[in-house]
């Protein structure tokens, strides 16, 4: 009589079956005891609950934020984001338009919000600062590049007379100016908020700046002068401006006679005025100038 030969397969199945149970009860196991923890540890009155603001369903970039989809859960102090909006502070955040998607019951940040952390444009300047918009445009402004947070050196460029003749000059008015704004771009608003309530705001044909009190009004008064230059500087740089006047003529060499120097004259009373008186060269100096042996400029 011939025994019965045992087929592996169905030892190995059996096996197999056995161990996935056992791991099945100990991931149960695992789970029952890992809530019991987590629940121990909730209701453990050293755990500091906050109520903070998170979404109700799904949102998108744009939608704006409201009561309809806006509700208020408590979560551990310890996992929340540190810029989480809590419940005494949605007055101030409700009718802003998101920045990014949201899923429900994710906390609403400032990061998702424009300009949420600076309630009014004077928050921008510091004790002492005051804010002087001037009109600028694409060629006296770097080409439109300013962008808010720049800093610039601003300049101003006017006429000088000279008898029957005038003679452009720029002069330097403030150095290390910051840009708050450009046009309607400034640096507590988002640029993606700017992008979608204004057309072309790239473009622009005014500048503000924050200056001291004594800078402001001096960039009042200059208004009426000429034109405003902004130049723009690396932030990094601390060196001071190296020329800060500079006439027209003096780019292309000597102007007017050549046979006379000019000198200005600043006279004080009833406000700065410039004026120029003529002296004629040495005989010298004219001869050389005849000879063209001298090519700088006075």
């Amino acid at each position: 009589m011939q025994s019965k030969r045992i087929d592996f397969n169905w030892v190995l199945l059996g096996i197999a079956l056995v161990l996935g149970s056992l791991a099945a009860w100990a991931t149960k196991n695992y789970f029952i005891v890992k809530e019991q923890e987590i629940r121990a540890e909730l209701s453990n009155s050293n755990v500091k609950m906050v109520d903070v603001v998170v979404a109700t369903q799904e949102l998108r970039k744009g939608d704006i934020v409201d009561e309809t989809n806006m509700s208020v859960r408590s979560i551990r102090a310890d996992v929340i984001p540190l810029d989480a909006i809590r419940p005494s502070q949605f007055n101030e955040v409700a009718g802003q338009m998101l920045l990014s998607e949201m899923s429900p019951g994710r906390p609403l940040i400032s990061a998702y919000l424009p300009g949420f952390k600076t309630r009014q444009f004077s928050d921008l300047l510091q004790e002492g600062q005051r804010a002087v918009t001037i009109d600028i445009n694409e060629e006296n402004s770097t080409a439109g590049m300013l962008v808010p947070s720049d800093l610039v050196d601003l300049f101003l460029s006017y006429t000088v007379e000279n008898g029957d003749s005038e003679r452009v000059k720029m002069e330097l008015l403030i150095e290390k100016a910051q840009v708050l704004a450009t046009g309607k771009r400034s640096i507590d608003v988002h640029p993606e908020l700017v992008n979608s309530i204004y057309d072309n705001p790239d473009s622009y044909n005014t500048v503000t700046l924050a200056l001291s009190t004594e800078d402001a009004i001096r960039v009042s008064l200059a208004k009426g002068r000429g034109k405003f230059v902004t130049l723009l500087r690396n932030k990094a740089e601390s060196a001071p401006v190296a020329v800060t006047n500079m006439f027209g003529d003096q780019i292309f060499g000597m102007s007017g006679d050549k046979g006379s120097h000019q000198v200005e004259y600043i006279t004080g009373g009833g406000g700065l005025k410039s004026s120029f008186q003529e002296y004629p060269l040495p005989k010298e100096l004219m001869d050389e100038l005849a000879q063209g042996k001298v090519n700088t400029a006075l």
